[in-house]
């Protein structure tokens, strides 16, 4: 079932699959790793830094936590992206979205933050990403929003375009995580909304010979 269960990766005979599952021995970091990719789905849709970001120092210590970076590679609407940032449990300090095309790297913008806390982001073709995405990128973000939760808060996604929109609809839509641990009511109500999703879990299902045609 190659087709059904996997994507091609774009310029490459690869191939990925469209479900990942997470398993290893006791303290092999599974659970960090969810934690890691639900916080950066977390500041990528909006949601402000908290202590989560630095992590907690040693209690005997006098050092304050360090900034945490978040750096994650993935494949929205046939495009192979990159997008990270550094934050700390008061701030984003840097934050950059890069497209991959034939193994080279193109920066679609990056956000720095000065010594004085202000914010900018730059980039060569944000213009070629709607025309409102070229003017919020000149006013300076608050130092807890990412700019990618910027866009979400401000404009429609018709208003996107580009790499721009292939990862605000990756983090907002396509990127779903479940712990062994979570409840499944949200995500039940998900499914009964979300056709795509739905018809992705009933080939799913039924791919993997488990008795179940469709979810109704």
């Amino acid at each position: 079932h190659l087709a059904a269960n996997t994507v091609p990766l774009p310029s490459s005979s690869d191939h990925i699959l469209r479900l990942g599952i997470l398993y290893g021995a006791n303290a092999a970091g599974k659970s960090n790793l969810i934690r890691a990719l639900r916080y950066l789905q977390h500041l990528a849709t909006g949601g402000p830094p908290g202590p989560a970001s630095g992590g907690a120092p040693f209690a005997f210590s006098a050092t304050p936590a360090p900034d945490t970076e978040l750096d994650l590679t993935f494949l929205s609407g046939g495009s192979v992206l990159r997008y990270g940032l550094i934050a700390n449990a008061s701030r984003i300090e840097e934050e950059w979205l890069i497209e991959i095309h034939n193994g080279k790297e193109k920066v679609i913008f990056e956000r720095v933050t000065a010594s004085d806390g202000i914010a900018t982001v730059t980039g060569k073709d944000l213009a070629a990403s709607g025309p409102k995405v070229e003017i919020l990128s000149r006013i300076a973000p608050r130092p807890q929003k990412t700019f990618l939760g910027l866009l979400l808060d401000s404009l429609d996604p018709r208003e996107v375009s580009g790499p721009i929109r292939l990862a605000l609809d990756w983090f907002s839509h396509q990127l779903v995580i479940i712990a062994l641990d979570d409840s499944w009511l949200g995500k039940a109500s998900r499914i009964a909304t979300d056709d795509a999703l739905r018809q992705f879990m009933d080939s799913l299902l039924r791919d993997n010979s488990t008795g179940i045609a469709h979810l109704d």
